[in-house]
């Protein structure tokens, strides 16, 4: 639940720097911004299909926990796809699903579960990218340690132009005082 608060409340923040600067004209659109903004608490959906053992499990996981786990993606696009697409709001869907399966994609092409690289990787899940990263970072997980926040902010400093997308990357630096 913390995670979903958190993540949602990041992303609000980066729509509202990213519309205020103008800088990816697909945020013009009113709409999509609120679809993005409803959409953040279902972008790890998948994970209900994870068994528990996986997802809390202390420590490094073994090459096929890994891939089990990288499989939440997909299977949230399945998820809502049987759960929103039969609904009227198409659009809102639309945006689920691409921040719940593409929100691993990284900007260089080395992410999951497709390996979209720059712009063909959906705008909501560049968006999702970034605000999940940073309160992964800066959260205890079963995995690791928390970060302090400026140590994150140097960590998407760095992926920027890598794994995440440049201009949301500047975005989210920019928004830090917020």
């Amino acid at each position: 639940g913390e995670h979903i608060r958190n993540t949602s409340l990041y992303v609000d923040i980066l729509l509202d720097e990213l519309c205020r600067e103008g800088v990816v004209p697909a945020l013009n659109n009113g709409e999509l911004c609120q679809n993005i903004s409803r959409a953040v608490p279902l972008h790890d959906i998948g994970k209900i299909a994870i068994p528990d053992a996986v997802l809390k499990k202390q420590g490094k996981y073994t090459a096929e926990e890994y891939a089990l786990m990288r499989r939440h993606a997909e299977l949230g696009g399945r998820i809502l796809a049987k759960t929103l697409a039969p609904l009227e709001d198409f659009q809102y869907y639309k945006v689920a699903a691409d921040m719940a399966v593409y929100h691993h994609e990284r900007w260089d092409g080395q992410g999951y579960p497709r390996g979209l690289q720059g712009e063909n990787i959906p705008v909501p899940a560049r968006i999702m990218a970034v605000a999940d990263v940073f309160d992964s970072l800066i959260s205890n997980r079963p995995f690791h340690q928390a970060l302090t926040i400026e140590q994150a902010y140097v960590i998407i400093k760095a992926n920027a132009g890598t794994q995440f997308d440049p201009v949301v990357a500047a975005a989210f630096i920019m928004a830090r005082p917020q």
